[in-house]
């Protein structure tokens, strides 16, 4: 056989791929195919197991519980051979990174230990979402699907350090079918990553958060012997188990932003392409939220601006937005149009349509079996007007699977945002408002992005 480095380390990254196309073929010497030889390890100077540089990577055991069986065999006697297909997600697509062996009439089984690179996997990003699929291996290819899940690196770390704290149940994640029925439960056994030649697991401090979110208001660990079973859901297990999160963004154009054209005015374009702090909070917050957005698609809309002609406060600003990026291009493709800022300020308009587009969005994953999830993400310079309407949308508005966002962006007087922050609602009313004022933390991304989200989790659940 005659191959390349980069078809040996390939092979290698798709060794287990069932359907062998990753195998190299051999000839014999008259050119005939004579067999195939699979990659079963490979490594080059650097990626040795036994150096120090070697390659960032994610060791994980997993088996799976209670799988449906979609392979009855001829006499309806057979049992499905399950095997994993790891994907990571470039753009809107998935990418298959890796597969398992297929271990045969199992409907509980349990894969060996296997490893997988981080670059490839999730370029190092813990959070990245990542999509797990359980089939049934056929040796035709046409492998059947059981189930899938999307989650995170960081899920499954959390996942394997509580196996001990939870039962099965509890820490399974819902593998979904074709109709979107639950066809079995995907269990961490164990998870660890390397990084330097430096084993690493789930942090403690991860795992007890984790933990405190399974049971709100029990603030210390719970035993190894502690059943769990009367609980509510973690944010964890709602966004591994299939929850949709969607993103809604809107933006303040009233005058009290000042001349967009003016330069130190809050919604100045600068030239070279740094952002203001519009942008920046936008790019801060929404790269969280968006790591759970299986569309990436977010409306954007503005309010407080005469637009089309008319004074509005809830009105499109350019295309529904591919990714962060093309939120940012919609923004500032709208001081390209008739846009004139106006006033006074008013958010009761686009919380209740993000309401209504929440509940519209819960609908349709009930259909499939699932849970939508949406967060409004309101900036605003904060001089806001009708706050009596504001705070009845707000009560109304949290009946809905939905939490609201306040980011206040500027010097202004921010107490009537606080207030909003600090609304009093009595059951069966939601508290679902976060404010954060943007000039405490523009300096930190991540300070942003902890203050701005610290409460969606207990919202959610």
């Amino acid at each position: 056989v005659n191959t390349l480095l980069a078809a040996v380390t390939f092979a290698n990254d798709a060794q287990k791929d069932v359907d062998m196309t990753s195998a190299l073929e051999l000839k014999d010497g008259n050119g005939r195919f004579a067999g195939s030889l699979v990659v079963t390890d490979a490594f080059v100077n650097g990626d040795d197991p036994g150096s120090s540089t070697r390659i960032d990577g994610l060791r994980l055991q997993m088996s799976a519980r209670g799988l449906k069986n979609v392979d009855k065999g001829v006499l309806g006697m057979g049992k499905s051979d399950p095997f994993y297909v790891i994907s990571s997600r470039h753009g809107n697509k998935w990418a298959k990174v890796m597969a398992s062996e297929h271990i045969s009439n199992n409907l509980n089984p349990r894969w060996n230990s296997s490893r997988v690179r981080l670059d490839k996997l999730c370029n190092h990003n813990r959070e990245a979402p990542i999509q797990i699929e359980v089939f049934d291996y056929e040796k035709d290819g046409r492998h059947k699907l059981i189930g899938r899940a999307e989650t995170s690196v960081q899920v499954l770390l959390i996942l394997a350090g509580a196996t001990n704290r939870l039962n099965d149940e509890s820490r399974g994640i819902d593998l979904v079918g074709v109709t979107g029925k639950v066809n079995g439960k995907l269990m961490i056994d164990d998870a660890e990553i390397n990084v330097g030649g430096v084993s690493l697991n789930a942090g403690m401090e991860d795992i007890e958060r984790s933990l405190r979110n399974l049971m709100p208001g029990e603030k210390k660990s719970i035993p190894s012997n502690q059943a769990t079973r009367s609980r509510r859901p973690s944010f964890v297990e709602y966004i591994s188990g299939g929850c949709q999160v969607n993103l809604c963004v809107a933006i303040d154009f009233s005058s009290a932003n000042g001349n967009p054209r003016d330069e130190g005015t809050l919604h100045y374009v600068h030239s070279d392409g740094s952002y203001n702090d519009y942008e920046t909070a936008i790019a801060s917050v929404g790269s969280i939220i968006a790591k759970y957005d299986s569309d990436n698609e977010f409306p954007v809309w503005g309010f407080s601006a005469r637009h089309n002609g008319e004074m509005q406060n809830c009105f499109q600003v350019g295309e529904e937005a591919i990714g962060l990026k093309g939120v940012i291009r919609s923004y500032r493709s709208v001081f390209n149009t008739d846009l004139a800022m106006s006033g006074p300020t008013v958010i009761h308009e686009v919380i209740k349509v993000a309401a209504s587009q929440a509940k519209t969005a819960q609908k349709i994953a009930e259909k499939e079996e699932g849970q939508a999830y949406t967060i409004l993400l309101i900036l605003t310079c904060g001089h806001i007007h009708e706050m009596e309407e504001t705070k009845k949308a707000l009560i109304a508005a949290s009946l809905s699977p939905l939490s609201v966002v306040i980011v206040g962006i500027g010097d202004a007087e921010f107490r009537a945002m606080q207030f909003l922050d600090d609304l009093n609602v009595k059951p069966p009313a939601r508290d679902i408002t976060q404010f954060v004022e943007f000039q405490k933390h523009k300096h930190s991304k991540h300070s942003l992005a902890s203050a701005t989200l610290e409460e969606i989790p207990d919202q959610l659940v």
